[in-house]
């Protein structure tokens, strides 16, 4: 059996580095203890440089192309990509989007 690929959703917009792989790696966590440990995840933490948000939003939603599961931080709500990524999650038919 292959590996479901994993897509996480959370708000970045005023976090350092070091503060989204922290909260990265406790969803992925939370993921593998809720989910199942037959997960592969989707890196979509990138570091395009200076570009704007629209630059990283069409990333992150070629990114979710791939997804099997999209897992969305309870912070969604108040992140403008996260609203983005889980609209084009459910309009596009990702069979699995998991509200932490």
């Amino acid at each position: 059996m292959s590996n479901r690929k994993l897509f996480l959703s959370h708000p970045m917009t005023g976090k350092n580095r070091q503060e989204i792989l922290q909260l990265r790696s406790e969803m992925l966590e939370w993921a593998y203890e809720n989910i199942g440990p037959d997960l592969e995840l989707i890196d979509s933490y990138l570091d395009l440089g200076d570009v704007g948000p629209l630059i990283y939003i069409s990333k992150s939603i070629e990114l979710l192309d791939q997804a099997d599961i999209v897992l969305v931080h309870p912070d969604w709500i108040f992140s403008r990509g996260c609203k983005v990524e889980v609209d084009a999650a459910l309009m596009y038919r990702i069979k699995h989007v998991i509200f932490m």
